[in-house]
């Protein structure tokens, strides 16, 4: 019960922007026996909010259009500065300038191109620094972790950190008591 009213929270989780969207890897598992080796790949999709340093995080088997898309489309509101790199999920790069697949929804879009530049030279607010510093946190984080079947738990944790301060936190809990608990 507290879990799926939880899972129905974070669908209503709207970031005013600017934002920031990345996709990652968290981690890769290799096992190999007798010369076999076989890979266990985890990848993440996520949103950082500049102004709040709030985060959104999803675990995802596909990093394509449309896995990626609705993500986006439920937590970035509509008008919103996103800022994201070069990838084919959100610009069509066959076109001459590359042509934003996020502005067609209706958002502002910047993209910083990976393989030249990872600050615009010609626009210092142009990067994706902020949500790749968020990569190599919840990567810390995970280290220690692995690996684990509980993925979507860490996940969670890590939003929850973001989302509610440290100082917050007990006062969150006993609220959450007495709301499931009638204390």
């Amino acid at each position: 019960m507290i879990h799926v009213e939880v899972q129905q929270g974070l669908s209503k989780l709207i970031l005013p922007g600017p934002v920031e969207m990345d996709e990652s890897c968290i981690y890769k598992i290799k096992r190999g026996k007798h010369g076999r080796l076989a890979k266990i790949i985890y990848w993440v999709f996520g949103l950082k909010c500049r102004t709040t340093g709030k985060v959104i995080v999803y675990p995802v088997l596909y990093r394509n259009r449309n896995t990626i898309m609705p993500i986006i489309q439920k937590h970035v509101a509509i008008g919103s500065v996103v800022y994201t790199d070069m990838f084919s999920v959100y610009f069509n790069n066959r076109k001459n300038p590359p042509e934003s697949y996020l502005e067609k929804f209706g958002y502002i879009h910047f993209g910083i191109n990976h393989s030249k530049e990872f600050v615009s030279k010609v626009d210092s607010t142009i990067h994706t620094n902020t949500i790749e510093r968020t990569w190599k946190t919840l990567k810390r984080k995970f280290r220690n972790y692995k690996p684990r079947k509980e993925i979507e738990e860490y996940i969670s944790e890590f939003i929850y950190e973001s989302w509610i301060p440290k100082e917050d936190r007990y006062f969150f809990y006993l609220d959450l008591l007495k709301k499931y608990h009638h204390l």
